[in-house]
């Protein structure tokens, strides 16, 4: 029974000092329902309000901040693995020349940010280069990849999309709605085919590349 009362006052005291019923059960190690029925009749004072007040908004920004905190956390393990298999991959890569040669031209002409691998180019030759690159050293399919061509307004009746077909072996099903770029100057050159972008949305593949890169420029720029 003593040791009833006494619970009961610290009770009374920890609310009055602004602590939740929840920091008061974990800090007497009792039920809800005796916390409940110790308190619920408290008047608090202005100030005591004021108090548990603070503590709540305390309480819910610490809270908001450990979960940040384990976001964060578990996002630079996650990378932190990524770049660690990257570098494996790119000592065993780094051997072939034919790596190397794609890794060069992506560092040149693909895409540095966003969530998606992304080549452009003008040159059937170096595109195809490029798509057997990624099907060899990312294991990609064909149905994996997406193609857009884009093309100057002033050539928008020519079958540009049967040309590229035909040049790169690509179904024509694979390629999405074809861009028509506006400019003042219409382009007359007759070896004019427009562009064509090849894209991969795998954002790991995507990060994967750019290690292969940073990778690549630490080694040369040391």
């Amino acid at each position: 029974m003593k040791m009833g009362v006494q619970m009961s006052k610290r009770a009374i005291e920890l609310r009055k000092l602004g602590y939740s019923y929840t920091d008061i059960i974990k800090e007497l190690k009792v039920s809800r329902a005796s916390v409940s029925n110790w308190v619920k009749n408290i008047r608090l004072t202005e100030n005591e309000k004021i108090n548990l007040d603070k503590n709540l908004k305390n309480k819910i920004k610490r809270g908001r901040m450990n979960s940040s905190i384990a976001v964060r956390s578990k996002k630079i393990f996650k990378e932190k693995i990524a770049y660690d298999n990257a570098l494996k991959e790119y000592e065993k890569f780094s051997k072939e020349p034919f790596f190397m040669l794609g890794l060069g031209l992506y560092l040149a002409h693909g895409l540095k940010r966003g969530n998606s691998l992304q080549f452009t180019n003008q040159n059937p030759f170096i595109l195809r280069i490029i798509l057997q690159w990624m099907k060899k050293y990312l294991n990609l399919s064909k149905n994996t990849i997406k193609y857009r061509l884009f093309i100057n307004i002033s050539h928008r009746n020519g079958n540009y999309e049967d040309i590229w077909s035909k040049n790169m072996d690509i179904p024509l099903n694979l390629f999405q709605k074809t861009m028509y770029l506006k400019s003042i100057k219409s382009i007359k050159d007759r070896e004019y085919k427009g562009s064509l972008t090849i894209t991969v949305s795998r954002i790991d593949l995507f990060r994967k590349v750019i290690a292969w890169q940073k990778i690549l420029m630490g080694y040369y720029a040391s």
